[in-house]
């Protein structure tokens, strides 16, 4: 039998930064179930005895990544939902991964405020760059888009200018990296004025998910709530409170590698030789070393 939800609280668990594995004593839930810390999601993995376990996403958080850098994942940022102004028309195209298809337009009326952009469905995005290609039919693109702002907002709503376009926005595909030293942020949007238009092709946002939790005060004993979600809701359906506690004292940190037998970091393509870590807390007894996935 599969049942709906998880009514079992999981047992009290010591985990590292990097995340790892969250025992339920209960069997039959649904595969597609998973759960989250601060919007990261961690999958349903398996059905261990009377167990079920599922995987704790890494926290990678602005608290985090100063100890452990390694927890940063940068790539192109793909689950969020579009987000326009109520006039806006067409806004799906915007993310659509095509230049082909529609562009994003707006009927608002002249002197009011357009814009289109995304919302973070998990966590909050740490901006590293922003690529966004205008209405290609424009016959001066830098005319139409000078004064165009891309702005930024945390959960407070509360927006910060990560940028005001200017008469060199072309035709393809124009980029910009943000002040690296910025927050992570909810929402990313392209505000203008009717004047002139908020149209356009695509929109794509490169960077690393932040979990969206308050600032990690005490890193040795920080415990977030996790949220479990069944197949059939979009909130969640059961919240536990204790069942992580993230300590830097059960976090290996690998500071220095080196092949043993020759005393240098590298070895043949085919393997068969030993190599040594150096750091600390690499002996927490649960020791997996996984290279090149």
């Amino acid at each position: 039998m599969v049942v709906t939800q998880a009514a079992a609280t999981p047992a009290s668990t010591d985990l590292s930064y990097a995340g790892g594995h969250l025992s339920i004593a209960q069997t039959g839930i649904n595969p597609e179930a998973y759960i989250t810390i601060g919007g990261l999601k961690g999958k349903y993995l398996k059905e261990d005895g009377g167990n079920t376990i599922f995987e704790v996403p890494a926290i990678v958080h602005a608290d985090t990544v100063t100890d452990y850098p390694e927890l940063i994942t940068k790539g192109k940022i793909t689950d969020f939902t579009v987000i326009n102004d109520a006039n806006g028309q067409d806004a799906f195209y915007v993310a659509d991964g095509s230049i082909e298809n529609n562009v994003y337009t707006s009927t608002s009326a002249d002197g009011e405020t357009c814009y289109i952009g995304i919302e973070m469905n998990n966590g909050l995005a740490k901006i590293e760059k922003i690529r966004f290609m205008a209405n290609r039919d424009w016959p001066i693109v830098g005319m139409k888009m000078t004064g165009a702002v891309f702005e930024a907002a945390g959960n407070d709503g509360v927006y910060t200018t990560l940028k005001t376009l200017n008469e060199q926005t072309h035709t393809s595909w124009n980029s910009f990296y943000p002040d690296e030293s910025l927050a992570a942020f909810k929402t990313i949007r392209l505000r203008h004025n009717m004047a002139n238009g908020c149209e356009l092709v695509e929109l794509e946002v490169y960077g690393t998910v932040y979990a969206d939790v308050a600032a990690i005060a005490d890193k040795e004993n920080f415990q977030p709530d996790v949220m479990f979600y069944d197949l059939s809701s979009t909130t969640a359906t059961a919240t536990w409170s204790g069942a992580v506690t993230f300590k830097t004292s059960t976090t290996p940190v690998v500071t220095t590698s080196r092949h043993t037998t020759d005393d240098v970091s590298y070895g043949e393509v085919f393997g068969g030789y030993t190599i040594t870590l150096t750091g600390t807390n690499l002996n927490l007894g649960n020791e997996e070393i996984i290279i090149d996935g």
